[in-house]
């Protein structure tokens, strides 16, 4: 299914096809203050189709994701993980149809407070989260 989305002012737009209708919420410290849920999506699956290069990179100290944002409003958009840098963790909240899709999608849940930067790569639990 493709899906569209942008930022709050529209400068930065784009499209995805989801790798699964499966939303997650993560808990670590970065994820809990942008309010983010993950809707992931691999390369040729995300393109930007307005504001190419717009965004701005934001990483915190542990480096372990690029957080992208939009320069003008702040709303994130999108990040890289480190891991996998070819997929794209997209923000779903900035999707145009996100309470429209919501409801149908799979909720789950990442606990990246206790993601060791060296350690496994770690899998979602497929535990919902309330």
């Amino acid at each position: 299914m493709l899906l569209e989305g942008g930022c709050h002012c529209g400068k930065i737009r784009y499209q995805l096809v989801p790798e699964t209708p499966k939303v997650v919420e993560c808990n670590c410290s970065i994820c809990t203050k942008k309010g983010a849920l993950h809707l992931r999506a691999q390369e040729g699956s995300f393109k930007v189709t307005q504001g190419d290069g717009e965004a701005r990179l934001y990483q915190a100290g542990t480096k372990i994701a690029k957080h992208f944002f939009c320069p003008q409003c702040g709303t994130h958009i999108f990040a890289n993980p480190k891991r996998a840098p070819l997929a794209f963790n997209v923000n779903a909240k900035t999707l145009d149809r996100f309470w429209e899709l919501l409801p149908q999608w799979e909720k789950t849940y990442f606990d990246g407070r206790s993601w060791e930067p060296e350690g496994p790569v770690p899998v979602p639990s497929s535990t919902p989260f309330r």
